[in-house]
């Protein structure tokens, strides 16, 4: 058994938890933390607790803070207890460590660029991995980008997420956006669709930069 501290029901919290066979990030190939616990509410505060259970477990949503790590949701359990006074429920959870996938920079083709946005993401249902970047460039890193995205093709470039992993990954462009913006500098959106992360190949398919159902009408086997 552990002890973990996580903010719960608007304070800090220590919970007794055993200690889970850790997975490994299909983002970054750590391996993560996954405990179990179990503790006793009282009813009136169930939907409370509800609320941010739920919103833990959304791929999207607030991970649990922890002292040292946050935590997300992969299974939740509840029963109630017949007669207590006052009512209260039992839960079973099991929490999973969440990662910070925010890239402070992404590198490819001898380019280091900074997003001022940026996501990635497991495609459920092809295993994919999806990053979606905005960044702006000028001068002669414009060039060089505008030369990588003509070029893109079927050329394939080894990108690293500074920040998320320093190992390169495999890829190459998918359909990008991008506009000028004052002082010559050009804004670009990027996205990029890496297949089946966990054997570390990687694909990159045509993808729109506006909307996630037309980038998976482009995509190929």
């Amino acid at each position: 058994m552990t002890t973990i501290s996580i903010h719960l029901l608007g304070d800090t919290r220590e919970f007794q938890a055993e200690e889970l066979p850790p997975v490994t990030s299909a983002h970054t190939g750590r391996q993560l933390r996954r405990v179990a616990l179990e503790f006793r509410v009282p009813s009136k505060r169930q939907d409370e607790l509800d609320a941010e259970l739920k919103a833990a477990a959304e791929k999207d949503g607030r991970p649990l803070r922890g002292t040292d790590v946050n935590w997300s949701v992969s299974n939740t359990r509840y029963s109630y207890t017949v007669g207590a006074q006052p009512d209260v429920a039992t839960y079973s959870i099991e929490l999973q460590e969440a990662e910070v996938l925010r890239a402070s920079a992404v590198e490819i083709g001898g380019l280091a660029l900074v997003p001022s946005a940026y996501r990635e993401w497991i495609d459920d249902e092809e295993d994919y991995l999806v990053l979606t970047f905005v960044t702006e460039t000028a001068g002669e890193a414009n060039q060089q980008l505008e030369e990588l995205v003509v070029a893109r093709g079927e050329t394939y470039y080894d990108v690293i997420r500074r920040g998320v992993s320093d190992t390169p990954v495999r890829m190459r462009f998918g359909r990008t956006c991008g506009r000028r913006l004052k002082l010559g500098a050009c804004g670009i959106t990027c996205r990029w669709w890496r297949t089946k992360a966990a054997r570390r190949v990687s694909r990159v398919h045509s993808l729109s930069s506006t909307s996630r159902s037309s980038a998976a009408q482009r995509r190929q086997p």
